[in-house]
């Protein structure tokens, strides 16, 4: 069994003063000979390098010592989160720390206590910290100045007088050049669904990246998923408020002329890349620069990257099947893709292919036999249907909230928004109330309860604004909403247009706005559209 030994760790001036106070702590508390210490030295300050600390960290990691020993904590640590976070380490190793000037044994329940009370106070630190730093981005963003970095393409800094003497405050002014290829790619993703595609035909066209290099999808994604280019106008500020975005300008800036700006976007930290965050955690604000995209388009384009994300979404590459994204077999449940027979020969000539059960197809047969389609049939058949129908038919749009219909109801629905509040801020006051209370415990099994009940709350209060905010917006009108069921049925009064003149990729994004699915039961195709209606056609 290996002997454990004390460490007494000496750095800066005064080192045998250091020395004899640590040597006759042992003496008195520990009953060990002083002479058997193992001692480390470094000179310089805790910014350098630090071998003799270094060495006595791997001691510790070798489980060779019981005990380490310093007369302050500066002299060990450069600050209170660092000496928690070594005191722990040392603990792991079945090693005790002791700061011999300010009586602090971290085996002790006092030392204990302070580890306890140390975390509370730097959790606070870094939430005050981070409010801070909210607040600041929350000035800046009513402003609408571009605080520096690398500026997106269709842009330049420009600096402007500010409103005191010598200050610096830049903002983004269009780049017309520039803009256009923003609006090229922008119109095309849109068009095709697809980031390989756009980038290919940017390089058909002889488009580069204003540093004069091929556009990549990494590229490509950066600029569509960036809000700096959208309109700020009603649709906008709508579709931030509903995400949870904190939005800084007030809703009557949001007048259309005036692009977006976002601050808090992302997490940056050294050695590692840009993650983006929730947009919930957004502080949303409206720039000074002009905008290039219009709101809808660019919500229209988060909603393809977002599906294109998901594993469980269907994206067909085809260039037909009009329904290979929603069609189901009525006998296994699997969906029916679309498979080609034959090419077509001549221009204008439509392409041979059949839906087949994926099922049927990977079985062999054996576990699914019903028959296949005829692909071009099954299209022609859902888009005669949908000509028929017309956008006056009751139940084929997706329906609108439901908002309280009297004075009456929407006093009761006030009330319940009311209560849920209240039941946040009695709750916040119950967090404040245990932090306190976290801060006195020195039981670690106390320390633990504490702990859990916070994050139930934390976790109660989360539900809560979760309701609150959908309660909320039964109460406000959507000019998003109105603007979707708009189009939709501008789709639907126009169908045969819409399939004459769009490409393959968006009659399906249209129809799968329209319809939740399509199901063959071997006579009929039973269509289910996403307002509720059902219908039965004969392919």
């Amino acid at each position: 069994m290996i002997k454990k030994a004390v460490a007494i760790y000496l750095r800066g001036d005064k080192q045998e003063q250091q020395l004899e106070l640590c040597q006759e702590y042992v003496r008195l508390y520990l009953g060990d000979p002083a002479e058997n210490c193992l001692v480390f030295q470094d000179e310089g300050s805790l910014t350098e390098d630090l071998p003799g600390l270094d060495s006595l960290m791997a001691a510790a990691n070798r489980s060779v010592l019981h005990t380490v020993l310093c007369t302050d904590i500066g002299i060990i640590c450069k600050s209170t989160g660092e000496l928690l976070e070594m005191a722990r380490q040392l603990e792991s190793k079945d090693a005790t720390l002791i700061l011999v000037n300010n009586a602090i044994d971290f085996s002790t329940p006092l030392g204990r206590g302070f580890l306890l009370a140390g975390d509370i106070f730097l959790e606070l630190e870094r939430t005050s910290a981070a409010a801070n730093i909210r607040d600041n981005m929350r000035i800046l963003a009513r402003s609408g100045r571009w605080l520096g970095g690398v500026t997106p393409t269709g842009y330049t800094s420009v600096r402007k007088s500010g409103k005191q003497p010598g200050e610096k405050n830049y903002c983004l002014e269009l780049m017309p050049e520039q803009a256009e290829t923003v609006k090229l790619i922008y119109s095309l993703f849109l068009e095709w669904d697809s980031l390989v595609k756009v980038t290919q035909e940017l390089q058909n066209r002889g488009i580069r990246t204003k540093n004069g290099r091929a556009y990549s999808r990494f590229t490509l994604r950066q600029i569509l998923e960036n809000p700096v280019y959208m309109q700020a106008n009603a649709d906008a500020y709508t579709y931030f408020s509903r995400l949870g975005a904190e939005v800084c300008s007030p809703q009557t800036a949001f007048d259309g002329s005036r692009g977006m700006m976002v601050y808090n976007k992302t997490v940056q930290a050294r050695g590692t890349a840009n993650q983006q965050r929730d947009v919930s955690e957004w502080i949303v604000a409206v720039g000074e620069h002009q905008p290039i995209i219009d709101a809808l388009s660019w919500i229209s384009v988060q909603q393809q990257l977002a599906r294109n994300k998901s594993p469980h979404e269907r994206r067909p590459k085809s260039e037909f099947g009009l329904v290979a994204e929603m069609l189901f077999c009525g006998d296994c449940g699997a969906h029916m893709r679309p498979k080609l027979i034959r090419r077509a020969g001549r221009p204008g000539e439509v392409p041979r292919f059949l839906y087949i059960c994926e099922r049927k197809e990977q079985s062999r047969s054996s576990e699914c036999d019903i028959p296949n389609l005829s692909g071009q049939t099954v299209d022609d058949a859902i888009s005669a249907m949908l000509s028929a129908l017309g956008p006056e038919e009751p139940d084929l749009l997706p329906n609108r909230p439901r908002r309280p219909a009297t004075a009456e109801a929407l006093e009761v629905h006030q009330a319940r928004i009311a209560e849920k509040k209240e039941q946040i801020a009695a709750n916040q006051e119950g967090i404040s109330k245990l932090v306190f209370t976290l801060i006195k415990a020195i039981d670690k099994s106390a320390y633990d309860e504490i702990i859990q009940r916070i994050d139930a709350l934390h976790q109660r209060n989360a539900q809560l604004a979760a309701q609150v905010e959908a309660l909320e917006a039964l109460t406000s009108p959507s000019p998003l909403e109105d603007h979707y069921r708009d189009a939709l049925q501008d789709i639907l009064a126009q169908w045969d247009n819409h399939c004459k003149t769009t490409p393959m990729p968006r009659r399906r994004a249209a129809l799968r706005a329209l319809i939740d699915s399509v199901t063959w039961d071997r006579e009929e195709l039973l269509v289910r559209f996403s307002g509720g209606a059902q219908f039965a056609v004969r392919p």
